[in-house]
């Protein structure tokens, strides 16, 4: 694909502009190194700096969602982070994750539009998403763990909260530039007939329905789809009856359990596809009349491209926390 037909719009305007612009792009993605490049960047951004006043900082200060305070009430955020945080660790190990992570850990790992990720000039980018940088976690304990035994089966149960930025623009009163996210992961090895997502699956979305109810004092309305497109087309043969097995023992398990109100299957959903390997789900709460989606996760394929092994995989999942509070916490 050419540079024009896979940049920004305002690249593409640039480059028709003036020829100069392309030789740029050049020398500035393919001729430097890494290294190289940060270096360049970092005397950039000091040149343009420099050249800013302090009633410039305020200006963006007041006009860029990005660095305005959340209308999220801080106590009562904390309070849930750590609430929710030390509910999870009971199965989940607690990590403390940074700000930012590599370059290339939305995009090359999860498959995200770079355009929806904020990146820095050092390489990294700020996180979108904890379980982007939980999977990468999951790998390397993973990894150590596949050293020591090769066909280990052993499950990795991480859970993180952490305060996430999109570059997309979301619009309405539950939409957020910069939001507060709790989110699972469990890593581990394929033993066949769908056994490790059947049983992550469940485990994870009951853990985030039980904290869901201990949030808001609301059962949880699940949503498990499929976004390979095997049960959609029907058959009876192959990875179809094998899907179909497994999602109806995940919705018999789920039915069964106290947090869960109620869920079913939905085969139109599209939203995911690409990111999630089949099966994944969503979750929402009844509030004032209406349904409100408070999380999401599933199946992904970031552990079999992170260590290269068909074997391994990871099933994510994550809770807003903002949206909790907006839906009624300490309601119960």
């Amino acid at each position: 694909m050419t540079r024009q037909g896979r940049s920004h719009p305002a690249v593409r305007r640039l480059v028709a502009a003036d020829e100069d612009v392309e030789v740029a792009l050049d020398v500035l993605t393919r001729r430097l190194s890494g290294s190289d490049l940060t270096s360049l960047l970092l005397d950039v951004m000091k040149d343009r700096a420099d050249e800013l006043s302090a009633s410039d900082v305020l200006r963006q200060y007041c006009s860029d969602r990005f660095v305005q305070p959340s209308s999220a009430d801080a106590v009562a955020l904390a309070r849930l982070s750590a609430e929710m945080l030390s509910a999870a660790v009971s199965v989940f190990d607690a990590v403390e994750l940074p700000p930012v992570v590599p370059l290339g850990t939305h995009s090359a790992i999860a498959g995200v539009d770079l355009n929806r990720v904020i990146t820095t000039t050092r390489r990294t980018e700020v996180q979108a998403d904890p379980t982007n940088a939980l999977a990468l976690e999951a790998a390397v304990r993973r990894r150590a763990m596949l050293a020591e035994s090769p066909r280990s089966s052993e499950m990795v149960r991480l859970s993180a909260i952490e305060r996430v930025v999109r570059a997309q623009r979301f619009d309405g009163p539950r939409s957020f530039a910069h939001f507060s996210l709790l989110g699972l992961v469990i890593a581990g090895r394929d033993v066949g007939s769908h056994r490790f997502e059947i049983d992550s699956l469940i485990e994870l979305v009951t853990t985030l329905a039980d904290l869901v109810r201990q949030a808001c004092g609301a059962q949880a309305h699940i949503e498990l789809s499929d976004l390979s497109g095997h049960l959609r087309d029907g058959g009876t043969a192959g990875p179809t009856s094998g899907l179909a097995a497994a999602s109806n023992e995940i919705l018999a398990a789920l039915e069964a359990s106290a947090t869960v109100a109620s869920c079913q299957m939905d085969l139109g959903r599209k939203q995911g596809k690409g990111y999630y390997s089949n099966l994944c789900f969503k979750i929402w709460v009844d509030h004032d009349g209406e349904r409100v989606e408070v999380g999401d996760g599933g199946v992904v394929p970031w552990t079999v491209r992170l260590l290269q092994n068909q074997k391994e995989r990871l099933t994510i999942g994550a809770i807003s926390l903002e949206r909790l509070l907006l839906v009624g916490h300490g309601a119960q």
